[in-house]
């Protein structure tokens, strides 16, 4: 028989890690054993679920949090969320319920409590020690990191157990290098053929360290004019980078692209080398993405990056916020092509090996047959 899953997700306006993770999973369930039902706060992600055929519904998550002075206590949203899940969970007949972050979790543990079925927490980012019980997380049946970073975080933070999965890149037909790159990308651009081009690929704000990468790249652009940076994402804070740029006079080897449908077609065709200047990362997704792809990778000393990372390999670690040990890799990568294959080259069989689509929704299906089984 059929087992029925509800995926809770709750996320932002953009399809980023947490959202591609699920997405990856979704894609790899075999409809005929598993049917997934999703319930998710964003207009844009269901947008994206619906184009893979998946039947999803668009509700808030009234979220109970208490944080210095601020404090939320949506009761009666709650209750009313938590009763249109409850008839939903009947009606369809669920056996599973997979909560893709912390934060549905305040619903989806009463939830299983009530009508007595397993519920899985993927938890994505580390997160302050209330936020672990004010969730319900430590409730949960089963808990996934992205990172052992994450999973040792949890640990100390709010001695929660769980199990490092490490997420999957589809390294045979999106991310995966062709043999010869399509230079109409560059030139809508207006990128020169020979320019060595940067990336940073994410959200624009303060946490990803995008001004670090702004200062490092001019001090190498006054040793190598012919290279450029261009930054793939949107945020709150874009528009204040795009004046720092402009008062740097670097607006023609600066870019910001915006939101694009396919990072892949820029990581594969535009893109020289990829950085994460982040200090807030689970496991920097991207950076596997970017490794696929062949790309060497320069990411901060810390946090989930370092296991994407394996430094004078497959990329450089440098220390956070050191703007001259982040110059000097990028330098380092800027004046040697063999550097940058070699490590690219490192970069695509690390994948291959570790973080595959693969032995990623392997590992994942496992951990469901294996709960739902138990039952």
């Amino acid at each position: 028989m059929r087992k029925n899953i509800l995926f809770l997700h709750s996320g932002g306006d953009q399809i980023r890690g947490t959202e591609f993770t699920l997405i990856t999973i979704l894609k790899s369930l075999d409809r005929e054993i598993f049917y997934p039902i999703v319930i998710c706060d964003s207009d844009v992600f269901l947008e994206e679920l619906n184009s893979i055929n998946v039947e999803c519904y668009l509700r808030k998550f009234p979220e109970f949090m208490f944080e210095g002075s601020y404090v939320s206590f949506p009761l009666f949203q709650y209750i009313r969320a938590f009763r249109w899940l409850l008839k939903l969970c009947r009606r369809s007949r669920i056996d599973l319920l997979y909560a893709n972050g912390g934060r549905p979790c305040q619903l989806a543990v009463p939830l299983k409590k009530i009508i007595k079925i397993p519920l899985i927490c993927q938890f994505h980012h580390p997160a302050p020690k209330r936020y672990y019980y004010i969730w319900l997380v430590k409730l949960a049946d089963r808990v996934f990191f992205p990172s052992q970073f994450t999973a040792n975080h949890s640990k100390y933070k709010a001695n929660l157990e769980g199990k490092v999965i490490y997420l999957g890149i589809d390294n045979v037909d999106v991310y995966a290098r062709r043999n010869k790159r399509e230079y109409r990308y560059r030139n809508a651009l207006g990128i020169d053929g020979d320019d060595v081009v940067f990336s940073q690929i994410g959200f624009v704000g303060e946490y990803k360290g995008v001004g670090l990468v702004i200062d490092a790249f001019e001090e190498v652009k006054k040793i190598t004019p012919n290279i450029k940076l261009v930054f793939i994402g949107e945020g709150p804070e874009k528009e204040k980078y795009l004046t720092i740029v402009k008062e740097k006079n670097l607006t023609d080897s600066i870019l910001f692209l915006g939101y694009v449908d396919s990072v892949a077609e820029y990581l594969l065709h535009v893109v020289d080398v990829n950085v994460l200047a982040s200090n807030e990362e689970g496991l920097g997704l991207v950076l596997l993405q970017a490794s696929a792809c062949r790309l060497p990778n320069i990411g901060t000393n810390g946090t989930g990056i370092k296991e994407t990372i394996i430094h004078n390999k497959t990329g450089f670690l440098f220390e956070e916020n050191n703007k001259n040990e982040l110059a000097g890799y990028m330098q380092s990568l800027v004046s040697s092509n063999k550097l940058r294959s070699d490590m690219g080259l490192n970069g695509e069989e690390m994948v291959d090996k570790k973080f595959s689509e693969k032995n990623y929704v392997s590992n994942i299906k496992n951990e469901i047959h294996e709960l739902i089984g138990s039952r």
